[in-house]
């Protein structure tokens, strides 16, 4: 929205400043910028033409005399062909130019003031004016101010919107504007029936009579139109615009001849006919709110349509009708109307639209020589303000700290709002031009824009924090890095799966079902993240995606103990992942193919970085669907943590699955104390490996061995590996060869042979007490 400094200024005196451009952002109307509005250094005078002479051979085509005052005179080469002698112009020239007493000078055009004018010179009626400063008489040094409304503001889209909020922050008066000069000469010739029974509405009207529609828009008037961006059209049309723009009031005209004496405000019928804007005739749906006369619809109420005068036409009919806004939403809804005046479906004010009636009459009157009716006023309700009651208990609890009653009055009287104070609370009754006023809340938001911001002050709250969560969160994050950068793709599946795939990996076990499932394969909770893996696993193979990796963080449900009758459900935290036998890397390299111990090997990864992997042990595995030759359980000090291997070939049949594909899933919540691995810093000392080979009992795991060695305390850092396993000749029957080979690193010196023999020994004398190991 654009508005000129000059024309605010009518309505209240203020010095635009930065103080004044921050209280007008405060209010919620941004201030995009401030720009001249004539930025040329150039004179321009108002001349009265002398004589013309046409010029031979020539492209400017005539020679015009002008004379602007005190014995000056201007030449002005120009084509224009109905420009006649005695008629009044605006001329430009230079200060130099004026020197002398005949220069060269050129007409002025609405076209230079905007751009998308029309070229048309500006002539002028007063014959008064002669060698008079345009600039001065027509105020163009003036400013124009580019706004950015609210969009709940529907009143700071008119220049009276914006100045009356200014009245109350900075307690300037507003100037008082009743316009007493509308002269009514005759009664007011329509009956008016009203045939709508379920909606509020007030309708103002009236009829000018004995126009002259040749007369043109003044000067004044078109430039203020001009300088807020609104194209000219004629008398009528301008001053409509000019109501719309200074109050806020979209008033429709109407010729009074083609209306009659009659005029009904109805509900349409279905697929009664109406002419739109250029004769474009649209089919109305039952129950829209129209004007008719006698023989047809002329308006949609909420709808501008102006009807074009005819050459005969004498007498108009203005009127404007204010519906609800749900009432005017429905209409342009239903219709899909171009929207003229958003504010109608945003909210006009009630009270302005007698007052906007009345000015828009006595200019269109007093332009075009015309006489008026008496208004006809008519509203279905008393115009009251909306009450709403406000707590004083509720303005506490939302800003957190008291406001004393004296200073809440004063804020809400200070910006329009009507307030009867009462023990506990107020009775406030907002203007009727706040359509954004609806509930208690609003007036406290009014009250927290008034009051001053630098008294808020700020409360250090303490939050619990849970570091143990906080902890979990982190410690899973990296996990997911982890199995990322091993190539596999993090999914987030539902938690309602199909019954029919979880019940052929776990038979035995009872679901929970949902009373009202979504659909019958999302029927029952899942059991399982593997049932969300294998779907989007078979989802990729069958469109040719063979290479496939996935992993899942998610909760799964089920009774405690399988026991349905105890109905008590348990949720648990479990990490799943699923690949394909293929493992497909770029299109030049050979086909790789993953096996058991790839899938193991990105299991002991994790382990390794929970820093227990010194503690898990793989064994046989009892889970049903898995192959039995190919999968293993996963445990952790004797507790069952989790499984991996490959999927039951039976089932891949059942699903239709193509492609052998392995399953992991580690029941996350069983692994205790869960901790980021602490690391400390490495040795810079050269290591010495040594090699223990011995023969042992074939019950005797490796997991056992490494158990019972990592018990004795040592300076030196030590690691151990199995790297040699042996069944067969020369070894006795029920026994097997190990070969451990130590890895042993000072932490402070080099260790030297002696040294290294004594930590060797320590180790060998332990597994000949304890497992009653003979070493080689």
């Amino acid at each position: 929205m654009k508005i000129s400094k000059n024309w605010l200024q009518e309505w209240i005196k203020i010095k635009i400043s930065k103080k004044i451009l921050k209280k007008i952002t405060n209010i919620g109307i941004e201030v995009r910028k401030i720009a001249p509005f004539y930025k040329k250094k150039n004179f321009l005078s108002i001349g009265k033409i002398i004589s013309y002479k046409k010029i031979q051979n020539s492209y400017a085509g005539k020679e015009f005399l002008i004379d602007i005052g005190k014995n000056f005179f201007l030449v002005v080469l120009s084509k224009e062909k109905d420009l006649k002698k005695n008629t009044f112009v605006v001329v430009s020239y230079f200060q130099d130019e004026k020197n002398e007493k005949k220069k060269i000078g050129k007409f002025c055009y609405f076209s230079d003031f905007i751009k998308n004018e029309r070229k048309k010179i500006i002539t002028i009626q007063e014959k008064s004016f002669l060698g008079k400063d345009f600039k001065k008489y027509m105020m163009l040094n003036d400013s124009i101010i580019h706004f950015s409304t609210l969009p709940n503001r529907p009143d700071f889209n008119s220049l009276i919107g914006i100045a009356r909020e200014l009245s109350f922050y900075t307690k300037k008066k507003l100037k008082n504007k009743i316009y007493k000069k509308f002269n009514p000469t005759f009664e007011y010739p329509i009956k008016f029936k009203k045939k709508i029974k379920s909606s509020s509405f007030y309708h103002c009207s009236l009829v000018i009579k004995n126009l002259d529609t040749k007369k043109k828009t003044p000067l004044w008037m078109k430039i203020k139109l001009l300088k807020s961006g609104i194209q000219t059209k004629n008398a009528i049309i301008d001053v409509l615009n000019y109501i719309f723009l200074e109050l806020g009031q979209p008033i429709n005209f109407f010729d009074f001849q083609m209306i009659g004496k009659l005029v009904v405000i109805r509900n349409s019928k279905e697929n009664e006919e109406f002419y739109y804007e250029n004769k474009k005739k649209i089919f109305l749906k039952k129950n829209t709110i129209v004007l008719s006369n006698q023989k047809s619809i002329f308006s949609i109420v909420g709808i501008r349509k102006n009807q074009i005068f005819s050459k005969v036409s004498k007498d108009i009919f203005l009127e404007t009708t204010i519906l609800p806004i749900e009432f005017i939403k429905k209409n342009l809804k239903n219709h899909h109307l171009n929207q003229f005046y958003k504010s109608h479906t945003k909210g006009i004010d009630i009270k302005t639209q007698k007052f906007a009636l009345k000015k828009a009459a006595y200019f269109i009157a007093s332009i075009c020589k015309g006489r008026c009716s008496e208004i006809f006023e008519y509203s279905s309700e008393p115009k009251t303000e909306k009450k709403i009651v406000l707590h004083e208990k509720k303005i506490k609890k939302v800003l957190g700290f008291r406001i004393s009653r004296k200073i809440v009055k004063k804020i809400l009287q200070k910006i329009g709002f009507l307030v009867k104070e009462k023990k506990e609370n107020f009775c406030v009754f907002s203007p009727t031009w706040r359509f954004d006023i609806k509930y208690e809340e609003d007036l406290i938001e009014e009250i927290i824009k008034n009051f001053n911001h630098n008294k808020f002050f700020l409360e250090e709250k303490k939050f619990y924090e849970n570091k143990k969560f906080e902890n979990n969160y982190l410690l899973e994050q990296d996990i997911k890095k982890i199995l990322i950068a091993r190539g596999y793709y993090e999914i987030i599946s539902y938690s309602f799966v199909d019954s029919s795939l979880q019940s052929l990996l776990f038979p035995k076990k009872k679901f929970i079902f949902l009373k009202n499932p979504i659909s019958n394969n999302m029927s029952v909770l899942r059991a399982s993240l593997q049932i969300g893996l294998i779907s989007t696993c078979l989802y990729n193979i069958n469109r040719k995606n063979n290479s496939v990796r996935f992993f899942e963080f998610g909760k799964v449900f089920f009774y405690k103990d399988n026991n349905y009758c105890k109905k008590k459900i348990i949720q648990e935290n479990f990490l799943s992942g699923i690949s394909t036998k293929e493992e497909f890397l770029h299109w030049k390299d050979k086909k790789n193919y993953l096996d058991f111990y790839d899938i193991k090997g990105d299991l002991e990864a994790i382990f390794f970085y929970l820093d227990i992997h010194d503690r898990v042990a793989f064994k046989k595995t009892n889970t049903p669907f898995l192959n039995k030759k190919c999968s293993s359980d996963i445990f952790l000090n004797e507790k069952n943590i989790g499984f991996v291997g490959f999927l039951k070939k039976e089932i891949r049949q059942k699903i239709k699955l193509k492609k052998e594909i392995f399953l992991f899933e580690i029941f996350w919540d069983k692994i205790p104390n869960k901790k980021h691995k602490k690391f400390r810093n490495f040795s810079k000392y050269p290591f010495s490996i040594r090699d223990i080979s011995m023969i042992i009992k074939q019950n005797i795991t490796f997991g056992k061995i490494l158990k019972e060695c990592k018990k004795i305390k040592q300076k030196e850092n030590v690691e151990f590996s199995l790297i040699d396993v042996y069944i067969g000749e020369n070894i006795p029957i029920g026994y097997k060869s190990y070969t451990i080979s130590l890895k042993i690193q000072g932490m402070f010196h080099t260790i030297n042979e002696k040294e290294t023999e004594k930590i060797v020994k320590k180790y060998t004398t332990m597994l000949e007490k304890k497992f009653l190991a003979k070493i080689r």
